[in-house]
């Protein structure tokens, strides 16, 4: 176990806490931050589909990778990663576009504007995704949950 220190903001005011994390938890953070940056990276391509399935491809290897670290099967969960992976790809290009055009700006503007919000939407999906998944394994929950329930 490593110590960790992070803030806690609570009633009393503000206060540092120390946190142990697993050596499994820093390897795959370190696997979310580095497809973190790559998903970034391939926010700036300007052609929507080529940057979205390559976000997605990108997005499948991180978790694929994470549920290496975690000693899971990937075809144990091969649909959750996969199902998350091209919705993540996909949402990378729609999100900035839904939030720029209601912001009602004129073309230039719109342009410019999404050669920001491309690269930092795909790095944000990218990270969240990756914590929420290794959340997910740190607490056990897909660990104790071998069969899927549909309903």
């Amino acid at each position: 176990m490593i110590n960790s220190t992070v803030m806690n903001e609570g009633a009393g005011g503000t206060e540092l806490m120390t946190v142990p994390i697993s050596k499994t938890e820093l390897q795959a953070m370190s696997i979310v931050k580095r497809n973190t940056l790559l998903c970034g990276a391939v926010g700036i391509i300007p052609i929507p589909l080529i940057d979205q399935v390559t976000i997605g491809v990108l997005l499948a290897k991180m978790l694929h990778d994470i549920c290496a670290v975690y000693n899971v099967k990937w075809t144990e969960h091969q649909v959750k990663t996969i199902v998350a992976a091209i919705l993540g790809g996909a949402h990378s290009q729609w999100i900035p576009s839904y939030v720029l055009h209601l912001a009602h700006l004129n073309q230039g503007a719109l342009l410019v504007g999404m050669t920001f919000a491309r690269p930092l939407t795909s790095a944000g999906l990218a990270y969240a995704l990756g914590s929420w998944f290794i959340s997910h394994f740190e607490s056990g929950a897909w660990v104790r949950n071998k069969e899927p329930k549909w309903f």
